[in-house]
């Protein structure tokens, strides 16, 4: 049993940050967290004993989805007694307008028609921009994006607590372990090559803080870091333990496939980002192991919603059966009859099997699905909204103002809220994009919120990012074949893990977020052409803001700028729980204001 006064007051805190940072995070999940991170037993019932003790327990039964606000719903009408209260409230004189009725997706929807009488918008105020602390190589945010995706930080502390000598401090909080494998390609191999570039990237990005960017370094951590290169033991079980750990950590899903029980299926990339007939790119693969953590969260416990960008990507794999495929993604998301779902595969490529779920539960899934104006649905889903009053929000990542409506559509005998929303500036046309949802319990602003924080680009028109990822051809990775290319036949000959490591990220750079292969440029040319480009770094509790400033034009500016919405459309969390986003000066929105 865990007791509060047994762990150090550094400890406690770190439960407690990490419990309000992220409130989603289970006891169970916490407890194994901090017992890896601070090498002690930490059982779920103490990490729970000092969340009553702070007031930080959750309620019970089941969360709410995204944060409350607004009228909640305590019943709904069924949807053909509604149809009949309003036509016996039309004969007696009420004036119900065009929004009050459900549409059946399946009904025919006459042209649509321009508003008699504008429709008011208010602004928005915007946030103030907060440039940040200078950096003089913040493009190596785009090698850090990389390592935290793939969560190297635990590849690292795990290998050098194992195989390291003398320098348990620096190795047990973690610190040195992240910023290690850079130091290496960077040539930083003494503390007085550390003391000049004291606000280097390397540092300002793995700061201890979470509110603010710290330059003042550890040197004592960074000492014990280098000792622990100098007297790392590479025996043949260390690089056995290397190979095998780099084989799991590159190991990427391609896609997820849900089976029902009446043999229907279902089938989405990694991310999210689409539902797939059949094919789906190497571009929109996650490492196994945030796979795993959406597929837990989303699909299998709805701990999350699940958000998907929208209906389809491809227009190859469109056809008539729009209505028909949304239908089936409803029912299986509501475990509507025969669609309870039976089994989950996961694939690496385009079809190896490389796990599957059976223990399924059969519960109803809140879900937000994006619907985009070249689907051939999105007028018979938007045209109740176009005439009516109109809520505001704003894009917090990219500072706009982004306006929405409200109404409902019928599908498979049941309501879905249906928000259809305008960009700034287009208050007055046809909406730029359509959410469908089934989350009764949530107001409107935080659903919309919701997803466009995690779909940032979602009301915009084709980015330059996403016309790269629709036609940009991934090699798909068999497991372990990253790691083995190039690698020397004899490990023990003069072999540098840390620089192999290295190498491995910069082509994981270039095969998902650059625009064309960097494989004819070496690590050392890129480092100094697009790692070392400066910028301003700005932290809080939420955001990792990187800004870059291209002064020397070292890449094209389109390209710069597509790599910046690659990594921003991946959802990518620094080690502290911070979501990842990159700006480009030129373009740069001032979106930082807390």
């Amino acid at each position: 049993m865990g007791v509060i006064h047994k762990f150090t007051k550094d400890v406690v805190d770190f439960i407690l940050e990490q419990k309000k940072t992220n409130p989603s995070l289970s006891c169970r999940a916490l407890a194994q967290y901090t017992s890896e991170k601070f090498q002690i037993k930490v059982s779920k019932s103490a990490i729970n004993t000092i969340f009553k003790k702070e007031d930080l327990s959750n309620s019970v039964g089941r969360p709410s989805i995204v944060p409350k606000s607004g009228v909640v719903k305590k019943f709904q009408i069924p949807s053909q007694k509604k149809k009949q209260l309003f036509k016996n409230m039309e004969k007696i004189g009420f004036d119900l307008g065009v929004s009050k009725e459900p549409v059946s997706i399946n009904e025919k929807i006459p042209a649509k028609e321009e508003p008699s009488k504008p429709i008011k918008v208010t602004v928005k105020k915007k946030k103030t921009f907060i440039e940040g602390a200078y950096c003089e190589a913040a493009g190596l945010v785009i090698f850090k994006a990389a390592q935290w995706e793939l969560m190297a930080t635990d590849f690292w502390q795990g290998l050098l607590q194992k195989y390291g000598k003398g320098t348990a401090g620096a190795i047990k909080n973690g610190v040195y372990c992240d910023i290690g494998v850079c130091l290496r390609i960077l040539d930083m191999a003494s503390i007085d090559s550390v003391t000049k570039h004291k606000n280097h990237g390397i540092f300002m990005l793995n700061t201890l803080a979470r509110q603010e960017v710290q330059n003042d370094i550890n040197i004592e951590g960074v000492k014990g870091g280098l000792e622990v290169i100098k007297n790392l033991r590479t025996t043949e079980k260390f690089f056995m333990d290397y190979f095998d750990k780099c084989k799991q950590v590159f190991q990427r899903v391609t896609a997820f496939k849900i089976e029902c029980e009446d043999g229907t299926c279902l089938k989405m990339d990694a991310q999210m980002r689409t539902i797939w007939h059949d094919e789906h790119p190497a571009a929109f693969s996650l490492p196994i192991q945030k796979a795993l953590t959406v597929l837990s969260c989303s699909i299998i416990s709805n701990n999350q919603p699940i958000i998907i960008g929208e209906l389809f990507h491809d227009e190859k794999n469109r056809g008539d059966d729009e209505d028909r495929l949304l239908e089936r993604a409803v029912a299986i998301f509501e475990s509507k009859l025969g669609k309870k779902i039976r089994k989950v595969s996961i694939f690496c490529g385009k079809n190896e099997k490389i796990a599957e779920f059976v223990e399924i539960p059969a519960i109803k899934r809140n879900f937000m699905i994006g619907v985009r104006p070249s689907h051939k649905i999105f007028r018979k889903i938007v045209e109740n909204g176009w005439k009516s009053s109109r809520n505001i929000v704003l894009n917090g990542f990219l500072n706009e103002n982004i306006y929405f409506s409200e109404n409902s559509i019928e599908i498979n005998g049941g309501e879905l809220r249906v928000f259809s929303v305008w960009k700034e500036g287009n208050s007055g046309k046809e909406p730029d994009l359509a959410i469908l949802s089934n989350c009764q319990r949530d107001s409107g602003v935080n659903i919309v919120t919701e997803f466009v924080q995690h779909w940032p680009y979602s009301s915009h028109k084709v980015t330059n990012s996403q016309h790269h990822l629709k036609n940009k051809k991934c090699c798909d990775q068999r497991p372990g074949d990253v790691v083995t290319d190039g690698l020397s036949k004899n490990p023990m000959a003069n072999f540098d893990v840390f620089y192999d490591f290295s190498q491995h990220l910069k082509r994981y750079c270039e095969k998902y977020f650059f625009v064309q292969p960097q494989s004819n440029f070496n690590l050392s040319y890129l480092i100094s052409m697009c790692y070392k480009i400066p910028g301003y770094v700005h932290a809080t509790k939420e955001k990792l803001v990187v800004t870059l400033k291209d002064i020397h034009n070292t890449i094209p500016l389109k390209d710069l700028e597509c790599i910046g919405e690659t990594i921003n459309e991946r959802n990518i969390l620094d080690n502290f729980g911070r979501r990842v986003w990159i700006n480009i000066e030129k373009n740069r929105p001032p979106h930082l204001a807390d």
